[in-house]
């Protein structure tokens, strides 16, 4: 008998912000936000490496991964702007 593939529905992907203390911002995607902030406090993701105590400020869950990572986009775009702390209510 062959393998059957489990296939996980309705779990929420989410965009989420971090924030170190130096005020600087992470958007990034992920199920886990837990695992991720552990991740990039721990020093596993090169980008945020050195930069950290990191905290979440934010995060938006949806249905879809592609719906997460095109807010991540849009969230990555407008970083520093008012349309930033419009979307999130951080300031940027």
């Amino acid at each position: 008998m062959a393998a059957v593939p489990i296939v996980f529905m309705d779990v929420p992907t989410y965009a989420y912000i971090l924030r170190n203390p130096k005020g600087q911002f992470f958007v990034g995607t992920a199920e886990r936000v837990d695992l991720s902030i552990h991740q990039h406090n721990s020093g596993a993701i090169d980008l945020t490496r050195f930069k950290g105590p990191w905290e979440l400020v934010w995060a938006q869950a949806f249905k879809s991964n592609s719906e997460a990572q095109r807010l991540e986009g849009l969230l990555k775009r407008q970083k520093g702007t008012p349309a930033f702390t419009k979307m999130t209510g951080l300031a940027a």
